[in-house]
């Protein structure tokens, strides 16, 4: 939600972005199904950049995308198909508290950290005890990374380098545990 109350929602089977006001008002439809700029397949990550930007991860078009939410208007794409830093199966996205994005690389299994122009930084979560796999959704939070990591049903915390810090929960039931965050 950004600060004049609108919800943005990815709907990942209708292949666009909804958009709501904090009463649950329809207000507006962003995108639609296909692969040129300003088109989707499979939404999976938003972010709001300021009240009136956000960036949409498009999943199966392996980029994401900066929209105006007042016009609809795609302002930018970056990122393809690919095993390259810059290239990524984009299923979460956030914004650090200086504004470079981050990017949970389902397939290639690791986090990217992109200038807000799209121009790769680093990547973490990609080897050692640090390593990756089936991680659905990344926040940002006071200087650090939080990662949902499905496969070891846990979340893993990773400081602002992308160090990994130490991981919440385990798989199970029970209070305390989880089972694929």
């Amino acid at each position: 939600m950004n600060s004049k109350g609108l919800i943005a929602i990815a709907d990942k089977e209708r292949h666009c972005v909804l958009i709501f006001s904090k009463e649950g008002q329809f207000v507006r439809k962003l995108g639609c199904f296909g692969e040129n700029r300003g088109r989707l397949k499979s939404p999976s990550g938003i972010t709001y950049l300021d009240d009136d930007e956000i960036l949409v991860a498009s999943n199966s078009n392996h980029r994401i995308q900066k929209f105006n939410i007042e016009t609809g208007k795609c302002m930018k794409s970056f990122g393809k198909c690919g095993t390259e830093e810059g290239q990524f199966n984009a299923v979460s996205i956030c914004v650090d508290g200086k504004g470079q994005v981050i990017v949970a690389d389902f397939n290639n299994k690791r986090m990217q950290v992109l200038t807000s122009d799209g121009k790769p930084m680093f990547t973490f979560g990609d080897s050692g005890s640090s390593l990756l796999s089936q991680h659905t959704s990344c926040i940002y939070h006071k200087n650090m990374f939080i990662v949902s990591y499905c496969w070891d049903h846990c979340l893993k915390v990773f400081e602002s380098s992308g160090q990994l810090l130490y991981k919440i929960g385990e798989n199970g039931e029970a209070d305390g545990q989880l089972s694929q965050p």
